[in-house]
Formats: structure tokens, sequence, C-alpha cells
């Protein structure tokens, strides 16, 4: 899927912009733009931008127009019972914090964020994402898998036993599990399936299939040999380049629901809840867990152990207009043959 924007500069020469990496392409932040010379498929490197560039433009000579996107997103807790506190912000700055996770206790919310300048959390380190393993102060990292490919989206089941994340391994695409030692990899969902979550009994895992096309859904599979259950929960229409982990769902504490973003008639994103019973299909009733606000979309969450707040990153966009000049080998606009 591409992710970035397009624009001819002569009749066999494409300009290219897209994020620099998966990271920068959730936290729009590091594009680069390139000239792609059509026949041969050779590309040649023009310039970075610390911003995302959805769309750009060739002004004349040397000279681009440039669609600079910026977002900001912040943690915002929500109470799902009516008595008790209201709703609060948890986090608040102009860079991305998101993907919250509750600690077993309750006590303290991890979420991964750019506020450093970094994309903590999601570090690398290996030159791909693979699951690593570390103490909650940052120390004893060491790493787990070694797919060598992309592992993303590690979760662990509740008794600590096994991790579950998903692989784009060729020879193991799908829903994986391992054991916290690097060991018993296992194959437990085939196919093109993303952003596992176990449920708390541990008995169920729930997923994204199909991800990223107009056929993705929400399906849950057995831990104990991957095979699905009825329930199946479509998922919002494709939106390229939204930077939406669209569907990503959470489990209700009592495993009876699942919540999960979705998009509403308006374009906007808000948190959804699902009724799950196994056996059952998806015939449960659907219910809106946050209001729609103007301009904010719910990107990413979390619920608490205890099952009495759901914590939602919200995300702002913002987009600016930028000219860059001086830019060597651009010549002035033309047409595509």
């Amino acid at each position: 899927m591409w992710r970035g924007g397009l624009a001819w500069a002569g009749p066999d020469e494409l300009l290219c912009s897209q994020p620099e990496s998966v990271a920068g392409a959730q936290t729009a932040t590091s594009s680069r733009i390139t000239l792609l010379h059509v026949p041969s498929g050779r590309t040649r490197p023009l310039l970075s931008s610390p911003a995302n560039i959805p769309k750009l433009d060739i002004l004349g000579p040397g000279r681009l127009l440039l669609e600079a996107g910026s977002l900001r997103q912040n943690l915002r807790e929500i109470p799902l019972r009516s008595s008790g506190p209201g709703e609060r912000w948890l986090t608040h700055g102009n860079g991305a914090d998101r993907q919250p996770i509750y600690a077993p206790d309750g006590e303290w919310i991890a979420f991964s964020s750019n506020r450093s300048g970094n994309l903590d959390i999601w570090a690398n380190r290996t030159g791909q994402f693979e699951v690593w393993l570390a103490a909650a102060d940052g120390s004893g990292a060491r790493q787990v898998t070694r797919d060598g490919v992309a592992v993303e989206n590690p979760v662990a089941t509740p008794d600590g036993r096994w991790f579950v994340y998903a692989s784009a391994n060729p020879s193991s695409r799908g829903i994986m599990k391992i054991r916290p030692d690097g060991s018993g990899s296992t194959l437990l969902v085939p196919g093109n399936m993303f952003e596992p979550e176990v449920s708390p009994d541990g008995r169920y895992v729930a997923f994204v299939a199909d991800v990223g096309s107009e056929r993705a859904t929400l399906r849950v599979a057995r831990m104990a040999d991957g095979s699905r259950v009825p329930f199946e929960v479509p998922g919002p229409r494709l939106n390229p380049g939204g930077g939406i982990d669209e569907g990503r769902c959470r489990w209700l504490r009592d495993g009876r629901g699942l919540a999960y973003s979705d998009r509403a008639r308006d374009g906007s994103y808000a948190v959804y809840v699902q009724e799950f019973a196994p056996g059952a299909g998806a015939r449960g009733s659907r219910r809106r867990l946050t209001g729609l606000e103007p301009g904010l979309d719910a990107e990413s969450l979390g619920v608490s152990p205890d099952g009495v707040f759901l914590t939602v990153s919200f995300r702002e966009q913002l987009f600016d207009l930028m000219v860059a000049e001086g830019v060597p080998g651009i010549e002035g606009a033309r047409r595509a043959p």
C-alpha cells in the first residue's frame, strides 16, 4: 500500500514521497522524497523531511510544493461506569503518545511515544522489528524472536507463558506464539493476520484478518489450536495513509466484549464495543464507548484490569503547505505521457 505522494517530473520520471519507516507512517514523521526513473526502476534521493509529506507537486525548476502533515496524540482516560470520576487527560504535548496498556495492578500505563525524538518502546535494534523483553525500568532488554523480517504488536497471555505476535515472514506469516525464552515458536493462524489480542482467560486470540484491504475483518481463534470461532466484525472501509490501527482491539475484562476503533459515517474514528460469546457469532449488540469530537480520532486504546477505565489515544492531524527551493534535478512541471 503506497502511503505517500506522487507527481510527474517528466515523461518517464516520477517524484515520490513516502515515510522512511513503518513508525514514520504511524506518527506522521520522517519522509523522504526521491526521483524514480520509471523504465529502469532506478531511484535518486532528493531530500528528507521531518514531517510526513502525503502530497507534493512541482512549481518550477528546483521548486516543490509540499503538503506537510503532522499530528498530536494524547492519552485520555474515560470511565466505563456512570458513577465515579469523569474523563481526564493523562498526557499533553505535541508528540505521538499511543498504544496504551495498563500494568496488571492498574497503577501504571505503558505507551509508545516519540516525545524524546525517538519512537521509544518500538526501537528496531536489529534492523527489523522483533519481540524484546525488558524490566519495567527498561533494563535487561533481551531479544525473544528472530524472525528476521517484521514482527509487530506482541502481547502476553495472562499466565505469562506465551507471547503472541504478528509475523510478516513469508515462511510463517500470520499470528504466532512463542515462549518468553524464545522456545516453542508456533504458527497459530496463518495468512494476512495482524494485531493480536489475547482474552482475559487466555482461551482466545482476537486479530484483524486481511488488514489493509476492503475485506478487513475482526476475528477470533482458539489459543489451543488456532481454530476460528464463528465471530466476524467487518473492518472499517479502506483508508490508505490514514495512519489508524483500524480494527485493533482490546478485550473487556469480563471477556464478553471487544473494544476497537472504527470509522463513523462522518469519517472520524471512535471506540466501539462488540459483544462476544463463543459460538454465537457477532450477532450481539454493538455500542459506542467514546463520543465523537471534531478533529479528534480514537487511534488506539487500553482497558484497565478492573474494567473500570478505558484509556484512548486521541489523534489530531495538522496540515501545512511548504515550498522547497533549490532542489537539484527538478525542472518545470510536465504532464504524464
